[in-house]
C-alpha cells in the first residue's frame, strides 16, 4: 500500500477535526409544533496541513472530507 493510500485510509478513520453542536430544533406538522433538543455531529479532514493529536505530528491529506449528520430525540421511540 502506498503512503498516499495509507494517509487516506487513516484520515477516513481518524478525521482531523470532529465534534458536536447542540441546538433547539422546531418541527411543525399538521398545525402542531414541537421543539426538541438536537445536535449536529461533524467530522472534517482538511486538505491543508494540520496537527494530528493522535499521531502527535503534522499531517497533510490531498483530498479533504467532511461528514455531518443531525440527531434528534423523538418521544415514544427508543
Amino acid at each position: 500500500m502506498s503512503d498516499h493510500d495509507e494517509a487516506c485510509s487513516y484520515s477516513d478513520d481518524n478525521p482531523g477535526f470532529e465534534g458536536e453542536y447542540e441546538f433547539g430544533l422546531t418541527v411543525e406538522k399538521l398545525g402542531r409544533r414541537s421543539t426538541r433538543r438536537a445536535k449536529a455531529v461533524y467530522a472534517h479532514t482538511p486538505d491543508w496541513e494540520y496537527f494530528d493529536l493522535k499521531k502527535n505530528a503534522l499531517c497533510v491529506v490531498d483530498i479533504a472530507s467532511t461528514s455531518l449528520h443531525i440527531e434528534m430525540a423523538i418521544p415514544g421511540i427508543p
